[in-house]
């Protein structure tokens, strides 16, 4: 199967959104299983044009989250953000230092 450009993209842009969902919706175990939780959200922190040049570390944190609001700690090599996620909303992206 032959994909254009565009139907790559959207394919792509599929997979990154049901990864996002995963990150949002999963209990805090099975998202820590899931090895790609640091670069979806380095892309959603890039996307909000906030500098990461490499994600090293994702971790939610409980004590802030809340029902369909998850809270998570990234690390990156040049600087460590709080993100709040919401459904349907742009991060809330706080630089942390």
């Amino acid at each position: 199967m032959n994909l254009t450009d565009a139907q790559g993209t959207g394919v792509r842009l599929a997979l990154l959104a049901l990864i996002a969902a995963a990150v949002l919706f999963l209990p805090p175990a099975a998202v820590a299983q899931l090895k790609d939780a640091k670069e979806v959200l380095a892309v959603r922190v890039r996307e909000q044009n906030h500098p990461c040049n490499r994600p090293l570390t994702a971790e939610r944190d409980e004590a802030r989250s809340k029902a369909h609001e998850a809270v998570w700690l990234l690390r990156c090599d040049n600087a460590d953000y709080r993100l709040r996620l919401r459904m349907d909303m742009g991060a809330e992206i706080t630089k942390l230092n």
